[in-house]
């Protein structure tokens, strides 16, 4: 039989037992509790680390970053897009890329990350600021931890490169357009040359051939004495006629090859006695002012300046159905200017500024030298041949 001291005893016992096992659930249960809290705190601690190591990164690189809800409202902007649309990053916040691009393909392409998950690529032009500029946007689907889906665009500002591009293709087809008009000038050319040699053989032939043959007749029959006084003097004055006749024609040959007035006197005399001619033929007058300063450049650009004078000369007759041609010169820091003016029914701007082989030949030829082409409407009616060449003085 149990007594009171016992039973006191085993009372005393419990409670201690059961004050120990308190304690421990309480000291476990605070422990617990710290370390987990800890362990939150950390978390938390890592979680904002990363945030701001991810901002850090997102506000350092030179791309234009979004992120759209499927709303297509803006949720967060970078600096970097908010500098580029002048926006503060605060005023961003909520606004609907609608507004901000007016472009349905952003929007389509929005819609389909959306839909089915998978990233688009693609270049957009867009208008911002009365200007024009070209973006390499990426649009990819983020799903948070609480399954709320969002897209991140990501616009690269590919603008210089897509100018560059163009000015690429602009120049390939400038090349491709000369190269068609080089073909074009080198057949016409070796036509010309052709064409330059048949009329050289058949004048030779006809006209100069068959006064040396008339020459050479007359002075067989002189050879044979059975003329009179009379009868030779003709002969003679005949054939002192044709001889002349036959200079001069040769004198024309040669000058519209190659005129030695040009390297003896100088470009304005050689110019002067071809408008002398030209004007004989065509009824054209020609007026050319004389330029002391001119006769000092190089010989290669005087015969350049000469043979466009003669081309343009050969223009007006053919086309422009003028009455008067006026020719000045005048100078500008490095160039020499070359004004080629008529009377006529002027020119068709945009016509005949590619048309022409005549035209075509002279830009080549002041291609060689370094020099350009335009015309104009002269002021009154007419047209107006600009030529610019290098002022570039005998040493």
């Amino acid at each position: 039989m149990i007594n009171n001291i016992d039973l006191w005893w085993l009372l005393y016992l419990g409670l201690t037992i059961i004050v120990i096992v308190i304690f421990l659930v309480i000291g476990t249960s605070y422990i617990t509790r710290s370390k987990l809290t800890k362990l939150n705190q950390e978390k938390i601690r890592s979680a904002k680390l990363s945030e701001r190591k991810y901002r850090s990164l997102v506000e350092s690189i030179e791309d234009c970053i979004l992120i759209i809800d499927n709303n297509f409202n803006i949720k967060f902007a970078n600096a970097m897009f908010a500098d580029k649309w002048n926006y503060k990053p605060s005023e961003i916040a909520g606004k609907n890329i609608k507004d901000l691009f007016r472009s349905e393909k952003i929007i389509k392409h929005a819609k389909i990350v959306f839909e089915n998950g998978r990233s688009k690529k693609f270049d957009q032009k867009i208008r911002h600021n009365e200007e024009d500029y070209w973006f390499n946007i990426v649009l990819t689907l983020q799903t948070e931890d609480n399954n709320i889906q969002s897209v991140l665009c990501v616009l690269r500002d590919i603008t210089k490169r897509k100018l560059m591009e163009i000015q690429l293709k602009d120049l390939i087809n400038t090349l491709k357009d000369q190269q068609r008009s080089l073909s074009r000038l080198s057949k016409e050319l070796i036509k010309v040359q052709e064409d330059e040699r048949k009329r050289i053989s058949r004048d030779l032939h006809d006209v100069i051939g068959q006064r040396l043959t008339a020459i050479s007749l007359n002075l067989e029959a002189v050879k044979s004495g059975t003329f009179t006084d009379g009868e030779l003097n003709t002969k003679i004055f005949d054939s002192s006629n044709l001889v002349k006749d036959t200079i001069r024609d040769i004198q024309d040959f040669s000058f519209s090859l190659r005129p030695t007035i040009l390297d003896d006197l100088g470009l304005i005399p050689a110019m002067q006695v071809y408008a002398k001619r030209y004007s004989e033929r065509t009824d054209i007058t020609v007026d050319i002012k004389d330029e002391k300063f001119i006769e000092g450049i190089k010989n290669d650009i005087k015969i350049v300046l000469y043979r466009i004078f003669q081309e343009g000369l050969t223009n007006i007759v053919r086309h422009a159905n003028a009455k008067n041609v006026y020719i000045f010169f005048n100078t500008e820091e490095k160039n020499v200017k070359m004004y080629i003016v008529d009377d006529g029914i002027g020119i068709d701007l945009q016509k005949d500024r590619t048309k022409g082989l005549g035209l075509l030949g002279i830009s080549e030829r002041l291609a060689m030298i370094g020099g350009s082409l335009d015309f104009s409407k002269s002021e009154k009616k007419g047209t107006k041949l600009i030529v610019t060449a290098p002022y570039d003085l005998n040493e």
